[in-house]
């Protein structure tokens, strides 16, 4: 999650829509002012060699930042780094954090602001979550190795999943766009089955004539490419065109039956 005074944007980190990819991209223009949440440790190092910042100015206790950051730069000295050892100071704004919870905190954002956020679709997502929760190990260090989704633990992360789906209990994206009205928000919103191409429309759109491209992090080779019909049965995709029904409306996702 990004607040920047400076360029009077918001960025609203949902989850699996290529968020840090983005989030990275647009610390490049942020200063020491702007509000920065942390990203797992692997990617904020790539962070702060990228940009010189890293996660500032959230809440978190000073000294706790201050050893965070030193182990962050310490750890390319380490020849086997154990990255979970690397412990994120908690503070008051969060990665994940919504849009009402921001204005809470920060005092909220009139029309002269840019508010950010990213759709995908959500077969895609619960693919995504999926394999996360299948192999977190993996998508932390960037694993090349391969996950099927014959395996048990894809399996078992499935099932997980479309259990919680059907519950209800799983985090909606379009949930952290809205405001204490229950409005959307984002003025902009970046489509991640055209991201590079709506990430430059958006940095002219902030002024940016010139910039780098987005990085692509969190790489992994968890399962083999296979569609939503290879991978769920018709119950299991009711389940998640119920679960997501208001994302596939807002962000003209076409269900399948």
């Amino acid at each position: 999650m990004i607040i920047s005074k400076a360029n009077q944007f918001v960025f609203i980190k949902g989850r699996k829509v290529a968020g840090t990819s983005v989030e990275v991209g647009l610390s490049t223009l942020c200063t020491s002012e702007d509000i920065l949440t942390p990203i797992t440790p692997i990617d904020e190092l790539l962070r702060l060699k990228a940009t010189g910042l890293m996660a500032q100015n959230y809440g978190a206790n000073t000294a706790k930042l201050k050893r965070y950051r030193k182990a962050l730069i310490n750890s390319e000295q380490q020849v086997e780094l154990d990255w979970s050892s690397i412990r994120k100071p908690r503070g008051t704004y969060r990665g994940h954090m919504n849009l009402t919870e921001m204005e809470e905190v920060f005092g909220g954002f009139d029309e002269n602001w840019t508010i950010i956020a990213i759709t995908r679709c959500p077969y895609e997502q619960a693919l995504s979550r999926i394999k996360h929760s299948a192999s977190k190990q993996a998508v932390q260090q960037r694993s090349t190795e391969s996950l099927d989704s014959n395996n048990v633990l894809f399996q078992q992360a499935k099932k997980r999943f479309i259990e919680n789906a059907s519950l209800q209990t799983i985090r909606i994206n379009i949930d952290l766009y809205k405001d204490v009205q229950k409005n959307l928000r984002p003025t902009f919103y970046l489509r991640y089955e055209r991201l590079n191409l709506d990430y430059a429309i958006l940095m002219h759109k902030l002024g940016q004539t010139t910039f780098e491209p987005l990085p692509h992090l969190k790489k992994t080779n968890t399962t083999t490419r296979a569609t939503p019909q290879d991978l769920f049965n018709r119950d299991e995709i009711k389940i998640i065109n119920h679960c997501f029904a208001e994302e596939f409306e807002h962000f003209n996702y076409t269900q399948l039956e």
